[in-house]
């Protein structure tokens, strides 16, 4: 008992110590801040550094804002859905060391003491005194990983049941809605639309829009579409990176939303060649065809390797079936198979369209199917003996125009094949999806073949731009072809080999590319079928 009592008033004396030692040193700081400032070492700020200083001091109100909101949102709302619970404490903590690391908010070292004697069971034995947090300050986090993280938290507050629209939320999803980086105005514009579609009973559209799906249409457009163009990006990319204009232009500035307004309306259309863009189907594209149109991208994760952080949850990777099913189940949430279709894919996306443009969606619905070609080799989609007959039971194939396919592995790519196999498969551990497309998968060659047979029985319009030149790795240097011409021909509709790597096939340098004019007088001759 004497021996525990003395353990018990040591650890007490060392955490007292620690307690005083870092409010005095706080209280020194502090000190020292105001000598410095009374005593005039204080410079006068250059025109440059003042106006640094005003963009810094705009974006931590804009921070500082989210997370006052996130704040008074976790404390006044049990939020029921755990999901966004999450998300919403990742958002807080996120915004939170952004404005902690600028002294924005209480001394990181008070915050961090807090938080531990909050937690702290005073009890009268030494196994119940937790180990103090890890106090992570460090580093910051970036102006957009901060406001990604906030806006994220506050679209899924949005979504959630607790939520009320007349949240003072809806301001700061309204602000940045207008901003100019995709990573933070396309989580806002869905929240947004949502809360539009859920709750406007005269909005021209009813859908919502789940995770992995991101509308590309400005929250404050009314007019109906009356067609649908759906972007699906493959391995690495992402629905706010994969369309961007090419890197080349990058020192250009990147269009505002005031701009791309005019611009989507017909409005000084010259302008958008003096930006940047971050979506060129919407920009560049949806003006070029002179009816309303609804663009929206998807976004699902995936990566090269198991050990990489894109890597799905189960730490293996999906297959590509269970990605073409759940992008299928969250696009028709969308409404998307109640208008015409055309569908621009790259690489890997270019198998997830193929796939949900052949599968029964009414037997896909119980998920049975978790192997790639599953479906093919017990008879469920088409095949070349009853092309003429077919039979769609799937609404995106029934209302699918045209599709677009950038360097997809219609027959598999060699470099899949070359690193899934032997000792570079043990050493590098491909993805579940990086295996699935060796060009000695059947399941791709079967999926091709009912593919084949949908395009002829539904007189679908398809184009393909394939690849020329490799990717140079940054590391060694050893050019790598991801899809070779042979590879990526389907045999059917207009084929192009571009003068473009695997990375930059769907990313076109201007308007006048010959890239882009190709897939803009396509489409237009696509569309001519429907007046």
């Amino acid at each position: 008992m004497i021996h525990l009592s003395s353990k018990i008033i040591s650890r007490l004396g060392v955490a007292a110590t620690f307690i005083l030692g870092t409010v005095a040193g706080n209280q020194f700081r502090k000190h020292r801040e105001k000598v410095l400032v009374d005593s005039g070492s204080t410079v006068e700020l250059r025109q440059e550094d003042a106006d640094e200083w005003f963009i810094e001091e705009k974006r931590s109100s804009i921070i500082s804002k989210i997370y006052t909101r996130l704040q008074r949102q976790s404390i006044n709302t049990a939020c029921s859905d755990g999901v966004t619970e999450s998300y919403m404490e990742i958002g807080k903590q996120t915004c939170q060391q952004y404005l902690q690391y600028r002294d924005l908010l209480e001394e990181s070292s008070e915050l961090w003491i807090k938080k531990w004697l909050g937690a702290t069971e005073w009890i009268d034995t030494v196994d119940f005194w937790p180990r103090p947090p890890a106090l992570q300050l460090l580093s910051s986090p970036t102006y957009f990983a901060a406001l990604f993280a906030g806006v994220r938290a506050l679209w899924y507050i949005t979504c959630s049941s607790d939520f009320n629209k007349e949240n003072c939320l809806v301001d700061t999803l309204k602000h940045c809605a207008n901003n100019k980086e995709s990573q933070i105005f396309l989580p806002a514009w869905r929240a947004l639309h949502n809360l539009q579609n859920t709750t406007d009973k005269k909005s021209a559209c009813r859908n919502l829009y789940l995770e992995g799906v991101y509308p590309f249409v400005l929250p404050d457009k009314k007019k109906a579409p009356l067609v649908d163009i759906i972007l699906v990006h493959g391995i690495k990319g992402g629905a706010a990176w994969t369309w961007r204009q090419h890197d080349q232009e990058r020192q250009r500035p990147l269009l505002s939303q005031e701009n791309r307004r005019d611009i989507l309306k017909g409005l000084h259309k010259e302008v958008v060649d003096e930006f940047y863009t971050c979506c060129w189907p919407l920009d560049w594209l949806v003006p070029s065809l002179n009816i309303p149109v609804r663009v929206i991208a998807v976004n699902f994760k995936c990566g090269w390797w198991r050990w990489e952080k894109e890597c799905s949850i189960e730490g293996r990777g999906k297959s590509i079936i269970s990605h073409s099913r759940d992008l299928a189940r969250a696009l028709t949430a969308a409404g998307v198979g109640e208008r015409p279709i055309i569908w621009i894919s790259h690489s890997m996306g270019g198998l997830l369209v193929k796939n949900m443009l052949v599968m029964d969606l009414e037997n896909e619905a119980s998920g049975v199917d978790n192997e790639f070609g599953a479906g093919y080799r017990e008879g469920k989609c088409f095949s070349e003996a009853n092309n003429s007959q077919c039979v769609v039971n799937n609404s995106l194939a029934k209302e699918t125009l045209a599709t677009v396919f950038f360097s997809v592995p219609h027959h598999g790519s060699p470099l899949a094949t070359y690193v899934t196999q032997g000792v570079l498969r043990l050493l590098l551990q491909p993805t579940r999806e990086l295996c699935e497309m060796r060009t000695d998968n059947q399941a791709l060659h079967l999926l091709h073949k009912s593919f084949t047979s949908l395009v002829k029985a539904q007189d679908i319009a398809v184009l393909t731009l394939n690849e020329s030149a490799p990717v140079l790795h940054k590391t060694t240097g050893y050019p790598l072809h991801f899809v070779p011409s042979e590879f990526g021909d389907p045999g059917i509709g207009v084929f192009y080999e571009a003068d473009s790597t695997h990375l930059d096939i769907c990313k076109p340098l201007n308007r006048n590319s010959d890239s882009y004019q190709k897939v803009a007088s396509f489409l237009q001759a696509a569309l001519s079928k429907l007046k």
